[in-house]
């Protein structure tokens, strides 16, 4: 009796097109197959509805979308989109781009503090460039003897104090 009800009587039945399955899978397969007017597939991930308004519901959830630079971006390719737009900062050091600046600010003081320039909230690709730029800022101190630039007037005083110092007690030993 019970292989004449699954054969003759399928419990799963489509309601849209009437086609008869025996497990809910088979009818679950049935909705992600070629899509069509009346089954139709999310073209984010390929995953069969059985309504269009099934699908819509899909959409909001599983993939939903913020408004960025004025344009509808689904969150999971926010950062392609960070990456490829001019209108968010990207890191010089590993090619990562960021939402805004305060994200790309606390991304460059935690991965490369050395390359950092936190007086000025500037990253620099290399060491010798934020060197540079200690060099030529005018919010830093430069000696005018060599111009070495420092990252403030404490260090500046610092290494000056050394060499007069080293430079003493070399004075005093020879004397």
């Amino acid at each position: 009796m019970f292989q004449h009800n699954a054969a003759k009587h399928p419990q799963f039945a489509c309601t849209k097109c009437h086609t008869a399955f025996l497990t809910q899978a088979s009818l679950e397969d049935h909705y992600r197959g070629k899509p069509s007017a009346i089954h139709p597939k999310c073209s984010r991930c390929g995953k069969g509805f059985y309504s269009q308004s099934s699908l819509t519901e899909h959409h909001q959830t599983a993939h939903p979308t913020v408004i960025c630079c004025g344009q509808k971006v689904y969150e999971e390719d926010l950062p392609k989109h960070y990456n490829q737009s001019e209108r968010h900062p990207s890191c010089t050091v590993c090619d990562m781009a960021f939402e805004d600046d305060a994200a790309y600010n606390a991304h460059g003081a935690t991965e490369h503090p050395d390359q950092r320039c936190s007086s000025c909230r500037r990253q620099f690709a290399t060491t010798d460039e934020l060197k540079k730029h200690f060099e030529v800022s005018p919010n830093h101190p430069t000696c005018g003897k060599c111009n070495l630039g420092f990252f403030d007037d404490t260090s500046f005083l610092e290494v000056g104090f050394s060499k007069l110092t080293n430079f003493r007690l070399t004075y005093m030993r020879t004397a």
